[in-house]
């Protein structure tokens, strides 16, 4: 009889530890599952900060480089003005052109040969040009 009776207790408790066995291994596959499903999400957080970042830095570096063109363009723009104004209150080209014009026919530009003459309202002073001769 006691050996009828161990070996049913050793039945139950075999039991028993499938049970458990097959328990843990159904915990241990949802915890796999879970692990997975985390480690998904952190990469796609990751992909997605790394992604932010990038496009922040394109926009820092695209948005320096518009603003120092829009900065030389409007110190461009502003040179330009300040030429004009000069001009505009210098006189009329033509004018100043026939005037030259007059000069140079006349008896009083006598002493004047092989020169070239720039008539721009002094728009042009200061700056290299590659026609005028450097001596």
């Amino acid at each position: 009889r006691s050996s009828v009776k161990a070996q049913v207790q050793m039945e139950q408790v075999t039991a028993a530890h499938a049970a458990l066995e097959r328990q843990l291994r159904a915990h241990a596959a949802r915890l796999e599952g879970e692990v997975a499903a985390l480690r998904n999400e952190l990469f796609e957080r990751r992909l997605a900060h790394d992604e932010k970042l990038a496009l922040e830095a394109l926009h820092k570096q695209t948005g320096a480089a518009v603003q120092r063109q829009l900065h030389d363009l409007t110190i461009e723009k502003m040179e330009l003005a300040q030429r004009l104004r000069v001009a505009e209150e210098t006189g009329s080209r033509l004018r100043d052109v026939a005037n030259m014009a007059l000069f140079l026919a006349s008896d009083e530009s006598m002493s004047c040969t092989g020169g070239d003459f720039v008539v721009d309202a002094g728009l042009t002073v200061g700056q290299f040009q590659d026609f005028i001769p450097t001596t």
